[in-house]
């Protein structure tokens, strides 16, 4: 099975910038902001990520391959979700 290494380092480089302003923007208590709209703001972009990352390292879990995917596709099985939010407020 092929890895698509590049492509997964790409995808997750761009995850990991939303990573870091879910840290800078929600754990480091810097100034008060609206967490509302910072949330929705990361919502969205999360939304955006996985809208736009590749068809090859998505996979729908209820029609699984005869194989195994490397594990670094197998991360990426269900999209993102804001657990700690109530998230029909950000929508």
């Amino acid at each position: 099975m092929r890895a698509h290494s590049v492509s997964c380092f790409e995808n997750s480089c761009r995850l990991a910038v939303i990573l870091n302003d879910i840290i800078c923007k929600l754990y480091l208590r810097r100034e008060v902001t609206d967490n509302e709209h910072v949330l929705k703001g990361i919502r969205e972009r999360l939304d955006d990520w996985r809208e736009r990352s590749p068809g090859h390292l998505k996979y729908n879990p209820d029609d699984l391959p005869q194989s195994c995917c490397p594990p670094h596709i197998l991360t990426q099985k269900y999209p993102l979700s804001l657990t700690f939010v109530d998230q029909e407020k950000i929508r």
